[in-house]
């Protein structure tokens, strides 16, 4: 396998390379759109629920303002009745009869003619006898006409006072003017106390959310009244800035803002939230509902839990199926990777069990028919070699006796001429090369085969490398070449076929001495291993190397490196080394590098 030096490991793997692209081309962005799309919806929501809140809070103020212009037009009303016709006695039965009809409403109903003489009904059976109206003086007592609604109203206009107290208890004056019988003159005034403590009473109270408090609040942000069932707030709470704003603002408007808990005794700070509104009119109230952040936006957080549990479940299912995916492609990837392995190794015809209706099984099936093929053809050349053997060995042999006979009577007769002469050692000497080549030949396909039975013995390394290097540095010699032994005398014998090592040693030497240039050399070495079992020998020239990508082919049979000039072989020199040496269990190996010579090991 090619390896690529400096590849993370998942740049290495095609399927988790795969699943992480799906993260980042697919699931990643669809979640980050929905996380987009979940703050955009509650931006959206939030100022919805802002709007809807603040338009609660003028519908409230509304009816306000609504239940106190009906009061005011009741006494309109009422003030439409002759006074100034009746006697003191009749003017305080009128007014009487007027206050018991709208006792669900008005405290106090007063009548106050021209000349600042009031008529006040004694209390009654619908007033609260611990409540009384600054105003109440005796039936025949008179009031100072100085007074704002007193004067407002003599003008011939209706007046609305500011929010008083009795008590602690608002109230609310209102004034209308009693004109004379030709609608010229004011004759007095009719003046009504409304009671804020029973505001709730007559208005009808919608809210949004059951949690919220509302609270009318003058100008000032002093409390009015507030809805029932709420606890009145501390002091500090109409003194803070959010509720001081908003009683003054003028418009409507929200904020948060932080106050204490309910408990007194409670330290905890909750977040509020307030919506406010300004009442129409005249009076300058605003209405004011107030309730707990984590309330105000329940639902808005409930959809956000909700929206996040479908985007993590949508990514969590996105990861299942890829995992289930990577799965389901990983079983027939790897099938094919290990079958291409064993292929390499030797194991043609091989045939990966991959049943799929898709590309996959398709590939899968084109790689049993390219397996199948392989072994054919690997079978084809198996047999046009056993019939090159054993067809031309005969043959060849009579022709390399025949012509060692024609040598031998031409060198006792001196029949041939010299020309000729060379040229039967010429076709000795190439007859002799094709013999040895069919007998490696032989070798090779029997040593595949398993066919060759091994002779073992206890064979001493230091004499065996010491006789084949002694047999070619002659040759070497001739060629300008040294070779170097550096064998230890007391290396271990091994348990080996001596004559395969031989020629094992005999063809690496060979090959050093035919890659090695003039004026080289060839280092022989030997060693035991580790264990003492097993020896390692080397065979190391200063040659030309072999570049990495040759490296496996230069052991398979007919494989070679292209020297460009007339050193290369048949290519079955190296395949018989390896195949030898793989029979007494050992294994063979090149280092190597172009330009750095070649170092041949075998164990």
């Amino acid at each position: 396998m090619t390896q690529h030096r400096g590849w993370s490991p998942w740049r290495r793997h095609l399927l988790t390379r795969f699943v992480l692209s799906l993260l980042l081309v697919a699931v990643l962005p669809l979640a980050g759109v929905g996380l987009g799309l979940i703050t955009l919806t509650r931006n959206t929501l939030t100022a919805h629920e802002e709007l809807l809140h603040i338009t609660e809070a003028g519908y409230i103020g509304e009816e306000i303002a609504a239940f106190i212009t009906g009061q005011q037009s009741a006494l309109e009303v009422m003030a439409q009745y002759p006074f100034a016709d009746l006697s003191p006695e009749q003017q305080k039965q009128a007014v009487y009869t007027f206050a018991r009809e709208q006792s669900e409403t008005f405290h106090h109903v007063y009548f106050i003619n021209a000349a600042g003489e009031m008529v006040i009904p004694p209390n009654h059976e619908h007033e609260k006898e611990d409540q009384h109206s600054e105003h109440e003086v005796s039936t025949h007592g008179t009031v100072d006409t100085s007074q704002p609604e007193f004067s407002a109203v003599l003008a011939g206009q209706p007046y609305l006072s500011p929010v008083r107290y009795a008590e602690e208890h608002p109230y609310l004056v209102i004034a209308v003017p009693v004109w004379g019988a030709e609608g010229q003159t004011v004759q007095g005034m009719l003046a009504g106390e409304i009671l804020l403590d029973t505001l709730w009473d007559h208005i009808a109270i919608r809210k949004a959310c059951p949690y919220a408090g509302i609270y009318v609040l003058d100008q000032e942000g002093r409390l009015i009244e507030q809805s029932p069932g709420l606890e009145v707030p501390a002091s500090d709470f109409w003194q803070s800035d959010f509720v001081q704003q908003a009683a003054a603002s003028g418009r409507p408007g929200s904020g948060l803002f932080t106050y204490r808990a309910a408990d007194p005794q409670s330290d905890e700070q909750i977040r509020w939230v307030g919506f406010y509104a300004p009442m129409p009119g005249d009076l300058g109230w605003t209405v004011l509902e107030v309730e707990t952040e984590q309330h105000a936006f329940a639902c808005i957080a409930a959809m956000q839990r909700r929206a996040l549990l479908w985007i993590g479940g949508g990514v969590a299912l996105a990861l299942a199926v890829s995992l289930w995916l990577v799965r389901d492609l990983r079983r027939p990837i790897e099938a094919l990777t290990g079958g291409a392995r064993r292929i390499s190794h030797g194991e043609l015809g091989f045939h990966i069990n991959v049943n799929r209706p898709d590309e996959l099984g398709e590939l899968a099936d084109a790689f049993n028919t390219m397996s199948r093929n392989l072994a054919r053809l690997e079978q084809a050349k198996a047999d046009l070699t056993n019939m090159i053997v054993h067809d031309l060995k005969n043959p060849l042999g009579v022709i390399l006796s025949a012509l060692q006979l024609l040598q031998i009577k031409a060198e006792k007769q001196h029949s041939l001429p010299e020309d000729q002469a060379k040229l039967v050692d010429m076709a000795l000497e190439n007859g002799d090369r094709l013999l040895a080549m069919i007998h490696t030949l032989l070798d090779v396909t029997r040593l595949e085969n398993g066919a060759l039975v091994l002779h073992q013995e206890e064979v001493s390394l230091t004499s065996l490398i010491t006789e084949a290097t002694k047999d070619l540095a002659s040759l070497a010699a001739a060629e300008g070449k040294e070779i170097i032994v550096q064998v230890p005398e007391d290396m271990p014998p091994v348990l080996a076929d001596r004559d395969l090592i031989r020629r094992v040693l005999d063809n690496l030497l060979s090959n050093a001495l035919k890659y090695t240039r003039r004026g080289g050399h060839i280092w022989v070495s030997g060693r035991p291993d580790p264990e003492g079992k097993w020896g390692i020998v080397a065979v190391r020239d200063d040659g030309e190397g072999i570049p990495a990508e040759h490296q496996a082919l230069i052991f398979e049979r007919f494989g070679q490196v292209d020297a460009g000039d007339a050193r290369s072989g048949a290519g079955l020199g190296l395949t018989f080394c390896k195949l030898a040496v793989e029979a007494h269990g050992g294994r063979i190996w090149v280092e190597s590098a172009p330009g750095e010579g070649s170092t041949f090991l075998f164990s």
